[in-house]
């Protein structure tokens, strides 16, 4: 792992790193309130899609102020750009980097998520219950009658004679 992390500043300097991770705890920082607000309101989609340009202005500000009171270089200029750029991309490879390593603990549902689930899960338990009562009243083992009570087809394997003798 140390090597990769010197091998990281080694390609793209240490402040495209140092500002990228900058960009990055930030962005993480800003994120939380944001979502935070996004589920209490009725349609949160309407502030979270912003989110994706949180990088991009951060890795602009934090770039613009290593340019002009750290490094004293001139701001917009071809070095700027590449460095704004590259400590934005590399920011974002460092949070999917780090979401694959370190997976959320407990991500909840929304509430009518859960409840959808909850209902799911009842009709497909009420279901059940009801093919069992009729499998359980049927002791010959004829299954179609609850079948076709849910409408469902039933398909046969073999064609013997005695599936024949029904048919008739």
């Amino acid at each position: 792992m140390d090597g990769q992390v010197l091998n990281i500043i080694a390609n793209y300097g240490l402040e495209t790193v140092c500002i990228a991770l900058a960009v990055n705890l930030c962005t993480a920082v800003i994120k939380l309130p944001v979502k935070a607000l996004a589920h209490k309101l009725k349609d949160g989609s309407r502030i979270t899609r912003f989110i994706v340009f949180l990088p991009v202005l951060l890795g602009l500000t934090f770039t613009v102020i290593y340019s002009k009171y750290i490094a004293h270089t001139p701001v917009f200029d071809k070095s700027f750009t590449t460095l704004w750029l590259t400590s934005s991309s590399l920011s974002l490879t460092f949070y999917a980097i780090f979401e694959k390593l370190l997976p959320k603990k407990n991500q909840t549902a929304l509430p009518a998520e859960t409840e959808e689930s909850r209902e799911l899960i009842e009709d497909i338990r009420a279901a059940m219950d009801k093919l069992n009562g009729k499998a359980e009243e049927n002791p010959n083992g004829n299954a179609e009658q609850s079948s076709e009570e849910f409408g469902k087809i039933i398909l046969r394997g073999k064609n013997d004679e005695k599936n024949d003798a029904e048919e008739k």
